[in-house]
């Protein structure tokens, strides 16, 4: 089960149309900042979304979407965060809300139950980071020390965007947030064949994840394995 909130489906909806910052898609209605106090208020949604998932739906865990522009992902990137609270401007502030959202959900269903996928280079959803590493770099460290036991890091690889793939650049990369992670479970998603799947797996250590191709094909996985 992940976690994620998008606005633009609320608002079709008649929900609240919110975001970090009022800075609009392309296109689009610009969002309303939410407030501090509303900022709580989300963090808690995400642990009784996170709680209900597990203990009434039976749920076997929950990944925090916190990619592709969604709401945790908009308080990261310099893009859609122009907040002067303590919410933006700083590392440390940009990455705030995401790590609060980890810790509640986290008090909810318990670290073992609990993971987060992030993108440092995707463009998708109209978002976009000048320098995505020291800010990622200090998410990933907090998540690393505060959480020994999380049960997984889901990261996008860069040659990835929204459902297209992209030419990627010399120095776009998540090997440094594999340095960070160390040898715990990590999960490297998007554009990957067979081959390279197996190569990456073996070479870094990482699980591969696919979503498109098993969506397809049900019978997916059994191909990896035996080809």
């Amino acid at each position: 089960c992940g976690l994620w909130a998008e606005a633009a489906t609320l608002a079709e909806e008649g929900l609240p149309y919110v975001s970090a910052s009022d800075i609009p898609i392309e296109d689009g209605k610009a969002p309303c900042p939410l407030t501090v106090k509303e900022i709580q208020e989300y963090i808690q949604l995400y642990a009784t979304a996170a709680s209900n998932a597990m203990h009434k739906a039976g749920f076997d865990g929950v990944e925090i979407h916190a990619t592709n522009g969604y709401l945790p992902d908009q308080f990261l990137h310099d893009r859609s965060n122009l907040r002067t609270d303590a919410y933006g401007g700083s590392v440390e502030n940009c990455t705030r809300f995401p790590l609060e959202v980890a810790e509640a959900v986290v008090k909810a269903v318990g670290q073992k139950k609990t993971a987060i996928r992030i993108s440092l280079w995707s463009t998708y959803n109209d978002m976009y980071f000048s320098h995505p590493k020291p800010t990622y770099a200090h998410l990933v460290t907090a998540l690393h020390d505060l959480y020994p036991e999380l049960a997984y890091l889901h990261v996008i690889e860069p040659r990835a965007d929204g459902i297209e793939t992209v030419e990627v650049k010399a120095s776009y990369s998540n090997d440094f947030i594999r340095e960070i992670w160390g040898n715990r479970p990590l999960i490297s998603a998007c554009g990957y064949t067979r081959e390279t799947a197996l190569a990456v797996a073996e070479k870094k250590g990482d699980l591969v994840a696919f979503g498109r191709p098993y969506i397809a094909n049900m019978s997916f996985p059994a191909f990896v394995v035996f080809d």
